[in-house]
């Protein structure tokens, strides 16, 4: 039987605590989100047509209601979290997606553009002008929900995120390779288990906030 009280005995607690708290972090993200992704995987399905446009409206209103809000309590339960100033953090995590609720003039913002980049990338993704060009405004939209995600967390944070660019490309980056893992069948269990808060966390560390 392991001894918690030796050294390696607490370095393992302290790693399932850690595994533990991403985990229910991300389970929450992941249960607002799955509606989003699954209209996300049938909007792949259909073709540009009424019905496209009534899943794509939908999609967005989930963007809206839940994604993003959803988003902005994972940004607060992974500041606590990487500031050992909490426990609980599935608590902080419904608290801060209520909080995300309010703000409804960001989340219409950010939920039309991504929106508006989906309606682009459905119309065509052949020419490679037109998806180098997807690309970056992917990316560069991805960076912006996270600098209003830092801006949740104050002031200071977004300030000092907006100071260190190359570590913003960085954050943005991180984030595409964790939900491209997704794409691998075998690794499917990544969007549930660590992408949205595993992403969250590390953009914190990175950027030192």
């Amino acid at each position: 039987m392991l001894d918690l009280q030796t050294k390696f005995g607490k370095m393992a607690t302290s790693a399932g605590n850690w595994v533990l708290n991403l985990v229910t972090i991300n389970f929450i993200w992941f249960l607002f989100s799955m509606p989003a992704l699954f209209m996300l995987i049938l909007l792949h399905s259909l073709p540009l047509n009424g019905v496209y446009l009534a899943a794509w409206l939908l999609l967005v209103l989930m963007l809206f209601l839940l994604v993003l809000p959803a988003m902005y309590g994972v940004f607060q339960a992974a500041n606590l979290w990487a500031h050992d100033e909490g426990s609980r953090y599935w608590q902080h995590t419904l608290r801060g997606y209520l909080t995300g609720l309010q703000q409804w003039r960001q989340n219409s913002v950010l939920a039309g553009l991504i929106g508006l980049w989906l309606l682009a990338a459905q119309r065509g993704w052949q020419p490679i002008f037109w998806r180098s060009s997807l690309v970056i405004l992917g990316l560069a939209l991805i960076a912006a929900v996270i600098l209003v995600m830092l801006r949740g967390l104050g002031l200071t944070a977004l300030q000092k995120a907006m100071q260190q660019p190359f570590k913003l490309l960085a954050a943005t980056l991180l984030t595409v390779v964790l939900f491209l893992l997704n794409s691998a069948l075998p690794l499917l269990f990544c969007i549930v288990l660590l992408s949205m808060s595993l992403s969250a966390w590390l953009t914190i560390k990175i950027m030192k906030l």
